[in-house]
């Protein structure tokens, strides 16, 4: 990396290109499609290689292999050279307040942020730029637009981007009117707790015990039976009286998806796992910092005024055994596949909201989750209104499948009541977990059917409240709608048409 005016000297001005090591991230992805277009013509490739097998590599080179190696090699270098160009043209500036990206090829680009306008200044680290010392420092803006992307990603030398990124925060800061220095941790590395903080008591970490926990917690059911299913079967097949060794190389084409079936199963047990590694949290002056990961080390700075709602998440094995776990909705975190904005992981609910009462006292001030109002009983006869079409869409099938084929109608009807018994299941379910709770500072809404979710939003962080009534809702009085944030929508339950219009107006 090249820092043309050092820190030091001018620390109103710091003009930067991204480390050297970018350009090599960048072929890597150009290879990996390159893998990926060769997989798909596998059977070529195999065929090519029995030729060269056969006829030697020599002969195979001077019947035309050869141009393949040269293209091969040609494209490699003049993605290369590209990659240099655009690194060599490229310059981060931070002048002022203002944070300014110029590349200087032939299509010129000119970014141009205001740093009052980003709302995280993130770091990560995955495995490539630990090896070479590298970090990514990743900036998200308060755009509706790009609030499921990250804005801008740079990849500088490690302790160079700690230090952008504090001088980043502290003008941050100026501009929200605090000191430069207020709420700026010494940053040693993105996966280190500063002992400052670690020495207040006030920094919730998890084990691997508790990783495991949370792991299991958050997988589907559908996962969990099919992991026990193959583990069972595995374990029946081993000391079956039938058991062969070579039976099953015998039956490796049907053995091979099942057992890809049960690996990407198993990975989703191992997948947070791996992901929410040494978990860490803390809230230092206004800004909630969050360190974990094993393979790709993350380091988040959220600003508590960013954060447009807490979520408080129950998927179904977790309310089976009374677990909890805290999600935040802000832009810089969880917008991209590969983040999570897990605040805390699966714990008791007493546990839960003492950690949030440290961490963001600003969304459980009140008892959000308590005293909620159930979702009006009109709206059980709404739903099963609703339900009517799918009674109709199920029976016209029942029948057609009746006349096309000669299965018992017996099996016809009881898999025409299953399907309709479950949907009557999940219409119920989402009747019993629907609630709301309208406080001094924050709107609560409940949802979920097998799993169960509450959203908790301020009101200034809402941008718009959007109101339906179904015709049998209209008829009844009452109505349902949807409360939008910048980067998520809440459901608002069905209830009465005033206590609708109230929390409008509230907003308002």
């Amino acid at each position: 990396m090249i820092n043309e005016r050092p820190m030091e000297n001018n620390p109103q001005t710091i003009r930067l290109r991204c480390h050297f090591s970018s350009i090599f991230e960048s072929l890597w992805q150009f290879w990996a499609i390159i893998a990926v277009t060769l997989f798909n013509q596998i059977d070529t490739i195999i065929e090519l290689v029995q030729d060269m097998k056969n006829s030697g590599i020599r002969q195979a080179l001077a019947e035309g292999g050869i141009w393949g190696l040269v293209a091969a090699v040609g494209i490699t270098a003049a993605v290369l050279l590209f990659q240099f160009l655009r690194w060599r043209k490229t310059w981060v500036t931070l002048d002022g307040n203002l944070i300014i990206i110029e590349r200087n090829t032939l299509n010129r680009i000119h970014n141009t942020i205001a740093v009052e306008n980003l709302s995280a200044v993130n770091v990560e680290r995955n495995l490539f730029e630990r090896i070479v010392g590298t970090a990514r420092i990743k900036m998200d803006t308060n755009s509706m637009t790009t609030a499921d992307k990250t804005d801008v990603s740079l990849v500088f030398r490690e302790d160079k981007a700690i230090a952008f990124r504090q001088a980043v925060i502290s003008r941050m800061n100026q501009v929200k009117g605090a000191a430069a220095e207020e709420n700026l941790a010494e940053d040693i590395r993105p996966d280190v707790v500063p002992e400052s903080i670690a020495e207040s008591g006030n920094v919730f970490s998890y084990g691997a015990l508790d990783m495991a926990k949370h792991s299991f917690y958050s997988m589907s059911i559908i996962n969990l039976l099919i992991v026990v299913g193959g583990i069972a079967s595995s374990v029946w097949y081993r000391t079956s009286e039938y058991y062969e060794p070579g039976a099953v190389l015998e039956h490796a084409g049907a053995i091979i998806p099942v057992l890809l079936v049960f690996v990407s199963a198993a990975y989703g047990l191992i997948k947070k796992y791996i992901i929410y590694y040494n978990f860490r949290v803390y809230r230092d002056g206004d800004d909630l910092h969050l360190r974990y990961g094993l393979l790709k080390l993350k380091s988040y700075t959220v600003p508590v005024d960013k954060i447009s709602a807490l979520q408080i998440v129950q998927p179904t094995l977790s309310r089976i055994f009374g677990k909890y776990q805290a999600r935040i909705v802000t832009v810089g975190v969880g917008d991209e596949r590969s983040e999570l904005s897990n605040l805390t992981m699966a714990v008791s609910k007493e546990e839960l909201l003492h950690q949030l009462g440290v961490l963001i006292p600003e969304f459980v001030g009140e008892s959000i989750m308590s005293g909620v109002i159930a979702e009006d009983r009109r709206g059980i006869a709404v739903r099963a209104v609703k339900s009517v079409k799918w009674i109709l869409m199920i029976a016209a099938g029942a029948v057609v499948i009746g006349m096309r084929t000669d299965l018992p109608t017996w099996i016809i009807a009881c898999c025409a009541a299953a399907m309709l018994g479950f949907i009557i299941l999940l219409y119920g379910l989402s009747h019993i977990s629907a609630g709301w709770k309208k406080g001094g500072q924050t709107l609560v809404f409940m949802e979920g059917c097998f799993a169960k979710n509450w959203t908790v939003c301020r009101y200034d962080k809402v941008q718009m409240i959007s109101l339906v009534a179904h015709p049998a809702a209209r008829y009844m009085g009452i109505k349902r709608g949807s409360v939008h944030m910048l980067q998520m929508a809440a459901q608002m339950p069905y209830m009465e048409d005033e206590q609708a219009e109230e929390i409008a107006q509230a907003v308002i």
